[in-house]
């Protein structure tokens, strides 16, 4: 089974909610995690949708994850496997089944992640043999990129830290290139190429514009000076 799955944060927006909406009725997506919905009255507003079924943990906390999915899919909630921070769900199919969780790695909890329901899930899936995707927000703290402090989870020696040239070079220093797809139809690509064409052009080329950019102005203005 391939699936489409899009993971966004909303930030409690009303109006985020409408426009991730019109995204599905346009675009299309078989499953979304959505952190940080709108939250009206207790209660996740703003996803409802005759195509769409919203699957949530019923919790009085504060609810920072949820999953949106067709209806069409045969997804069940795994309430004891979610709370306002994990949503687990359970994807069923003619021969096998597949879970899925979306985790909101919070720091402000006393011990650092996995937490307990995402570690219980992830033990019951080895018990079970069975497959599990996991999407998360992993909440990494650190002085380098202006937080006032550094928590558990980051580690400044791992390469897949986020770092300038995630953003120039779309991953590490040693990330071999992909070719430039900015120039080529969007409908002829399959789907890596579509990721990557997107990336390319509303990250890594304006980037590279700007750098350009900056490298102009810092040559008029030396010339200006040497002048």
């Amino acid at each position: 089974m391939f699936l489409t799955l899009l993971q966004i944060n909303l930030h409690h927006c009303k109006a985020a909610c409408a426009a991730l909406l019109l995204h599905l009725a346009k675009v299309g997506a078989d499953l979304v995690l959505i952190q940080e919905p709108w939250i009206l009255r207790n209660r996740v507003s703003g996803l409802r949708t005759q195509d769409y079924k919203l699957y949530v943990a019923d919790t009085t906390g504060e609810t920072r994850t949820c999953i949106l999915a067709k209806r069409e899919l045969h997804l069940f909630l795994l309430p004891n496997f979610s709370n306002e921070d994990h949503t687990a769900v359970s994807l069923e199919g003619q021969e096998s089944s597949l879970r899925m969780c979306f985790t909101y790695m919070a720091h402000d909890q006393p011990d650092p992640p996995p937490h307990a329901p995402l570690r219980a899930l992830i033990a019951d899936c080895e018990a079970k043999d069975i497959g599990l995707i996991v999407g998360c927000v992993a909440t990494t703290h650190h002085s380098q990129w202006g937080s006032t402090d550094i928590n558990e989870r980051e580690n400044l020696d791992d390469l897949d830290v986020l770092t300038p040239a995630h953003l120039l070079l779309g991953g590490p220093h040693e990330t071999i290139l992909e070719p430039d797809l900015t120039k080529l139809k969007y409908n002829r690509l399959d789907g890596w190429q579509r990721v990557t064409q997107l990336q390319q052009t509303f990250c890594v080329k304006p980037l590279r514009q700007r750098c350009r950019l900056g490298e102009g102005r810092e040559s008029s203005s030396n010339a200006l000076a040497t002048g």
